[in-house]
């Protein structure tokens, strides 16, 4: 599969975020509150959404119960951000010159 990106810089149409952590979820919250109107397709190799991975500490493996993640960006979120977010997929290569990412 291919995905292309549209436009340059301002005029970008599309823009697609390759990596869905901590830095792929920010990039996407910050495109919407700098005002970018275009699409953003948020792409992970993951099979959950973007959450928080902190470094480990002893109160972390102590703790009773099973940890619970810290969603960065949820579905509501993306929803509301209008950000289309594909889990479980990886880019395998980037053609910069046909600005598009092969799935």
């Amino acid at each position: 599969m291919l995905m292309t990106t549209q436009g340059n810089g301002a005029e970008m149409k599309s823009i697609a975020i390759i990596g869905a952590g901590m830095a792929g979820a920010r990039a996407c919250i910050s495109l919407r509150a700098n005002g970018y109107a275009g699409a953003i397709t948020l792409l992970g190799e993951e099979d959950l959404l973007p959450y928080d991975r902190p470094p480990l500490s002893k109160a972390s493996i102590t703790q009773e119960g099973e940890p619970q993640p810290v969603w960065l960006l949820d579905e509501t979120i993306a929803r509301e951000l209008k950000v289309d977010v594909r889990k479980g997929v990886a880019a395998i290569a980037i053609s910069q010159g046909e600005k598009a990412v092969a799935l």
